[in-house]
């Protein structure tokens, strides 16, 4: 499986900061009316929250010998009772925050019916969330930044609840579907460690669902049952599975699934005007259709399978380079057994319907021919000079930061293909001379276990006694293809300090374990 190296968009990471800043509060569902509350009940409420969260430590502190409309962060309402609880640092009763109010322990389940809005964002909070039964009035609720764990409740008591933040804390298990959340329009879940599938959500009222730096498994949901979403985010979960169309999602501007393990193709969006950002950057698509979407759109496919197939005819789409770099082609490396005398030729998996490509192709490292739209080379009259490893380095003017890289094609003669067919990789197989020096003679690495690695037995035993000690592998044609000084028996057959495996064959092994010592011998890997 290719190892792929993830990109960290800095941007993406921080647009749920961003969002609110033009946002005003969520106002009440019902229209106001005079509300009979009893304040006594309420300020008992606060002072039990002040007490089990350690309020003798706060940063500002209450004085609870005054009335508590005088108390730092709390907002009454027309009647009388609390109507916003805003301890995040800026006790203005806003999205605005400033680090926190040092409060910490554990959350009760406030009595406070009457209360719209509550603020603790940047705290010390641990252990579970309540499921907050006495707060049906609740329009927000953000609890973000904390240290708190646990299941997500479902919330089944806050139906008029608007906004739900719960990001950056420790949160784990699965989503819960909200199914009772009709008003629910924000929902923040990232960087905690929730698990399992992803719920199709039926919120008619969803417009903002971001859950990214997760641990998600399965199938992205189609979100048929959200018409009104507008954002969504995914990025840096283990999703798989092919990406929807989302035709039916009419207002969706935002799709950030970075870093997951999605795959197959990626759809033209025809139709959806709204679209304005789409980040597929790091999964393992293979094919990309030609966006029919907002011709303002930005698109990031960077480290997928793509190629200029795929890529040029969206060009317009990449606003700066880093957008589409770093593609990998889906081949297995092949070995080739060729009679003498015969022609061969290699037709690259890639870009059968672009003139426009140029592929530089190599034999051994060194520079073989240049050619201009065209995926095939021909190598006639194959004889023992023609022996060796052709690769290809595919490019596009129009796309000129991007270098495709294609597999290895090791062409051996089938005499040289046959005797390597008859070496057999036996298990813990040593090769023992009178010095004691031990070292694989094959190595078979498919993650069972047994002969994964190249082992020299004086590097296991006494690691100390070599530190200077260094290890080089060559083909049967002399090329390098792995040297590593200080070697700890961690070779596992890939290509240089890259994670390309090597094909089926056999290679030349070079062991100096010190000024004086030095051995060489056949080496078979077996896949």
């Amino acid at each position: 499986m290719i190892t792929k190296k993830r990109n960290i968009f800095f941007l993406f990471s921080l647009l749920p900061l961003f969002f609110f800043n033009s946002f005003s509060l969520p106002k009440a569902i019902t229209p106001s009316k005079t509300l009979q509350c009893n304040r006594h009940l309420d300020s008992l409420a606060l002072v039990e929250f002040y007490q089990k969260t350690n309020g003798d430590k706060w940063k500002a502190k209450w004085d609870l010998k005054k009335p508590m409309n005088t108390w730092f962060g709390v907002v009454m309402n027309d009647g009388g009772c609390v109507k916003c609880l805003d301890l995040d640092g800026d006790p203005n009763c806003s999205w605005k925050k400033n680090g926190g109010n040092n409060i910490e322990g554990l959350l009760p389940d406030l009595n406070l019916p009457y209360l719209e809005h509550l603020f603790l964002r940047g705290n010390k909070l641990s252990g579970s969330i309540p499921n907050f039964t006495k707060l049906q009035n609740l329009l927000t609720l953000q609890l973000s930044c904390n240290k708190l764990s646990g299941a997500i409740p479902d919330f089944d008591h806050l139906e008029k609840l608007v906004s739900l933040e719960l990001d950056y804390n420790r949160l784990s298990g699965t989503i819960p579907t909200l199914r009772k959340l009709n008003n629910l329009q924000s929902f923040f879940i990232d960087y905690n460690q929730l698990s399992g599938k992803l719920p199709n959500f039926k919120l008619p009222s969803l417009r903002l669902f971001f859950c990214r730096f997760n641990q998600l498994e399965g199938a992205i949901p189609n979100f048929k049952h959200t018409p009104e979403l507008q954002k969504i985010a995914l990025q840096a979960n283990k999703l798989e599975g092919e990406l929807p169309a989302f035709t039916h999602l009419k207002k969706l501007n935002f799709i950030n699934l970075a870093q997951n393990s999605l795959e197959g193709n990626i759809p033209s969006f025809k139709g959806m005007s709204t679209l304005k950002t789409i980040n597929l950057s790091d999964n393992y698509f293979t094919h990309c259709d030609q966006m029919k979407t907002n011709e303002n759109l930005s698109l990031v496919v960077t480290g997928n399978q793509l190629s200029f197939e795929d890529l040029v005819y969206n060009k317009q789409y990449f606003s700066k380079d880093e957008n589409y770099i770093n593609q990998t082609l889906l081949s297995n490396d092949t070995l080739l057994s060729i009679t003498t005398g015969e022609d061969v030729l290699v037709h690259l998996p890639v870009d059968d319907h672009i003139a426009t490509n140029t592929y530089t192709w190599y034999k051994d490292d060194v520079l073989l021919e240049k050619i201009k739209g065209d995926n095939m080379l021909l190598i006639e009259n194959f004889n023992d000079s023609k022996e060796g490893v052709y690769y290809c380095h595919i490019t596009n003017t129009e796309l000129g930061k991007l270098t495709i890289h294609s597999p290895l094609y090791i062409m051996q003669s089938a005499e040289v293909v046959e005797e390597i067919e008859a070496l057999e990789v036996v298990e813990h197989q040593m090769l023992k001379d009178k010095d004691k020096f031990f070292v694989s003679g094959g190595i078979s690495p498919n993650g069972d276990g047994a002969n994964d690695y190249f082992v020299v037995s004086a590097l296991e035993k006494n690691p100390d006694l070599y530190p200077d000690n260094e290890v080089a592998i060559f083909s049967q044609q002399g090329q390098l293809v792995y040297r590593k000084k200080g070697y700890c028996n961690s070779w596992s057959g890939t290509y240089m300090n890259t994670n390309r495996p090597l094909p089926f064959g056999i290679y030349v092994w070079v062991v100096q374990l010190d000024a004086r010592t030095t051995k060489t011998g056949m080496l078979v890997i077996k896949r």
